[in-house]
């Protein structure tokens, strides 16, 4: 047989394992609640946003400073538009019926790297997956990609190979087509050959080989048994993966915003994944020009209108359903900004921010959570998200608890003893 190089073994046994080493979802919880099952998507803005150019509406107070803008009413929904973010306006028209706001979300702390890991993950502490990780992994751990990343803010924890990071790069492109590779530095040679079908056919059996003399040796039973049995079903998925690779958008060596979304819109339609993350590109952390808010909050609108309109123009899975209906969209920061500027005209890190809530199953027109006249986030009732004397404080866990919920995943498995917030269920 033709001798191949490091490089294709390296590529071949990362498409063999890339869906190894998985663990089985919790289908009796998935399986009763199959008929709400959801996609998930999330929409990460870096740097921490300042509500106040959508979300929070403050009007008229001293303590905290605004833009330019007007109240308008969604429903029981106060939005502040303006003509200068005239995308925020034109989202809300189209697609306020099915859009919650999530205000007063406690974030217990101003580092950028804690509060992107709470907001996430729902914990404080390094080692826990974020909710796309979680959502994908448990509804859908036989895709060939239940998780597909574009950026680089998401946690996988212990679910790694149910995450797919495409990167800002695209760099997954090059592990499934050698032509897309990099170009190999001057003076190296590692001259790539890609197998025929035979040589493909008697790779693959070695691996199969491999993995029943593991099976004989030392994975008859227990732990090992279901790491060689999830080891042998990966390479069926690696398959599927190379068959959707142009799914993954050939000869593109960055992603812009649009390209996200068709991405992501098609991963979910041909069943390259569950759920996805798709990274902003902007740099929110305005310490200095916090006008700069503005035109990031017009971008950011523009392309939640471009994900609504790709998502609702395809079919979903059940009839007079398109893939909007059953798909949830989250639009959220790390943290807020301060409600009073800077000396550079800045605002600085603020521990209470807010989120957006979109799609299929969501309660439309309607804000959750709440802050008082300082932005500071008061106490809610997790089922009607009103303020309550006798409620509770809104964590990040808690909205992400609620989320699993939404999209059918049984939050207590990853949130133990977390009252998930439903308000912005229907």
């Amino acid at each position: 047989m033709t001798s191949i190089t490091r490089r294709d073994l390296l590529r071949t046994s990362a498409l063999a394992g890339l869906a190894a080493m998985l663990g089985r979802p919790n289908s009796v919880w998935a399986e009763s609640h199959s008929s709400q099952a959801k996609n998930l998507i999330l929409m990460w803005a870096n740097g921490g946003w300042d509500p106040t150019f959508v979300f929070e509406v403050k009007p008229g107070l001293p303590s905290v400073v605004i833009p330019e803008g007007e109240v308008t009413m969604i429903g029981n929904l106060p939005i502040w538009t303006s003509s200068q973010r005239p995308a925020v306006s034109n989202f809300f028209d189209a697609w306020g019926s099915m859009t919650n706001v999530v205000n007063g979300i406690n974030v217990p702390s101003v580092a950028h790297p804690g509060c992107r890991l709470r907001m996430l993950t729902g914990y404080r502490e390094q080692g826990h997956p974020d909710v796309g990780a979680v959502a994908g992994h448990a509804l859908s751990a036989d895709l060939p990609m239940p998780y597909l990343v574009m950026g680089d803010a998401n946690f996988v924890g212990s679910l790694g190979a149910s995450v797919g990071r495409v990167g800002r790069s695209n760099q997954l492109k090059a592990l499934l087509d050698g032509a897309e590779a990099y170009p190999i530095a001057p003076g190296q040679f590692d001259a790539s050959l890609a197998p025929d079908a035979t040589e493909a056919a008697l790779i693959r059996q070695y691996l199969l080989d491999g993995a029943e003399r593991q099976r004989q040796l030392r994975g008859a039973h227990g732990y090992n048994k279901a790491r060689i049995d999830d080891f042998i079903s990966s390479l069926a998925r690696s398959d599927q993966l190379v068959t959707k690779r142009d799914l993954l958008k050939s000869g593109k060596k960055q992603l812009t915003f649009a390209e996200q979304i068709e991405v992501t819109a098609d991963a979910l339609q041909h069943g390259l994944s569950r759920t996805a993350m798709i990274d902003g590109r902007l740099n929110w952390d305005t310490h200095a020009d916090n006008d700069k808010q503005g035109g990031f909050y017009n971008e950011l609108f523009l392309a939640l209108d471009d994900l609504a309109h790709a998502l609702a123009a395809r079919p979903g899975s059940t009839a007079g359903h398109s893939l909007l209906d059953e798909t949830v969209i989250v639009a959220m920061s790390e943290m807020g900004r301060t409600p009073l500027m800077n000396s550079a005209k800045g605002k600085d890190h603020w521990p209470v921010t807010s989120a957006l809530v979109i799609g299929g199953g969501v309660k439309g027109e309607a804000a959750s959570g709440a802050t008082d006249d300082l932005m500071l986030a008061v106490n809610i009732d997790m089922n009607s998200g009103a303020p309550s004397e006798q409620g509770e404080a809104l964590y990040p866990e808690n909205l992400l608890a609620g989320l699993l919920e939404l999209v059918g995943v049984d939050p207590a498995t990853h949130f133990p003893g977390i009252n998930p917030l439903r308000a912005f269920h229907e």
